[in-house]
């Protein structure tokens, strides 16, 4: 089995890879789409859930890429303080962009939140969920598929990986999906030009928790 990993080339690499981690995801979220599914329930018990999953498919994807020469010190998540505080910086810049966006929306009369979320999940639940989450997506999405395809350009590497996170999010409607596309570029633009993975971690993960608490 290792030398078959290790024979992988490097297109079924990132093929696999992504499809260990996002496949369910993504069609999960067109699933909710063909239902018109409009109300998403995070109890103690999805939160639980999901984590599990997430933790079973990241480690699945990075004992393969551990066979095939990859590091985790490579995308260099560690946090630092310099690097936190360009996460913070980051967050502002995000939420600001983002309600650019919402009054655009607002003008063109397309509604912001077509779909609800009824979090009743503890607030230790939804940190966990936020921390996991974003070390998840972003390890993947971002420092995985930013490097695998350094060769082909920023541009190839950005927008594919922009295309599978909007993917994934799709389900929550024209503005949601628009803003999770916002947020792919500029991760990915931040992660392409610095190499540092904890600033859109701690970014995301911060994003996540003012979702879910503001529900």
């Amino acid at each position: 089995m290792r030398e078959r990993l290790a024979a992988l080339s490097p297109a079924i690499e990132i093929l696999l890879v992504n499809g260990i981690c996002f496949a369910v995801p993504i069609a999960t979220s067109l699933f909710a789409i063909a239902t018109n599914q409009r109300v998403f329930k995070v109890s103690n018990f999805d939160v639980v859930t999901l984590v599990l999953i997430e933790l079973v498919s990241l480690t699945l994807a990075a004992s393969i890429l551990a066979v095939r020469g990859w590091r985790f010190a490579d995308f260099h998540v560690m946090p630092t303080l310099p690097m936190t505080l360009g996460g913070i910086f980051l967050t502002i810049v995000y939420v600001f962009a983002v309600s650019l966006l919402a009054a655009v929306f607002d003008a063109l009369g397309i509604p912001l939140q077509p779909v609800k979320f009824e979090v009743t999940a503890s607030f230790a639940a939804i940190v966990l969920l936020s921390l996991m989450n974003a070390i998840f997506e972003e390890t993947i999405l971002t420092g995985y598929n930013l490097r695998a395809m350094a060769t082909e350009g920023a541009a190839l590497a950005i927008s594919v990986s922009t295309f599978i996170r909007f993917l994934y999010h799709t389900y929550q409607g024209p503005f949601g999906a628009t803003a999770i596309l916002l947020l792919g570029v500029l991760t990915g633009a931040v992660y392409w030009r610095w190499k540092r993975l904890w600033p859109i971690v701690f970014a995301h993960g911060t994003l996540d928790v003012i979702s879910l608490t503001q529900a």
